[in-house]
């Protein structure tokens, strides 16, 4: 599975052999079981998390205990709770496995001790971080330009393993709508 991982990260850099057994060293492999969480709101995450298999969801619980779905992830994608990480304060979002998942976890520490022997680390950073700033602002204007049913299509053109293994009412909740109005959208697509 570590081959896995080199080879994404070589697609945002090219590391050397050496550099390699560093991230060997660097990145430990855990087996999370659905419904398992890698963050907790109210507590101060401390992780970067890189999804190999499986799938991943951020919310957030209302006042009223409604769980609010705000982002879906898979495999080759990277999550963590930025905000908690960043200000070190308590996340205000959960993370959690939607489905089994085998993931690997770098301490944002250990993220930063790389960075200060190595410029690719740094570089590595500013890729993910971009690519995690552009998906954050294309869900803020989907929302603000795309109808339901846009937003679903999109989904299904994107990321159709998303709407294949996850439940219907996380998907929902992702699409802003409720999931009698998703199985509509579903109905007529």
């Amino acid at each position: 599975m570590i081959k896995e991982l080199i080879a994404y990260l070589h697609t945002y850099c090219a590391f050397t052999e050496e550099e390699c057994a560093v991230i060997q060293e660097s990145f430990v492999l855990e087996s999370m079981n659905k419904k398992e969480f890698l963050v907790k709101a109210d507590q101060v995450s401390t992780d970067f998390y890189f999804i190999m298999s499986g799938y991943v969801r951020t919310f957030y619980t209302t006042q009223e205990g409604e769980e609010i779905t705000t982002d879906l992830f898979h495999k080759g994608e990277m999550v963590a709770s930025m905000y908690s990480i960043l200000k070190k304060v308590p996340a205000y979002e959960y993370i959690q496995c939607i489905t089994d998942a085998k993931i690997f976890r770098i301490s944002e520490a250990k993220f930063e001790e790389l960075s200060h022997h190595n410029p690719k680390w740094l570089q590595l950073a500013l890729k993910l971080m971009k690519g995690l700033l552009l998906k954050k602002e294309e869900r803020i204007n989907d929302f603000a330009k795309l109808q339901a049913n846009e937003r679903y299509k999109k989904l299904l053109t994107q990321s159709p393993g998303i709407v294949q293994n996850v439940p219907v009412h996380y998907i929902a909740s992702y699409l802003g709508v409720q999931p009698q109005s998703l199985s509509r959208i579903r109905a007529l697509d």
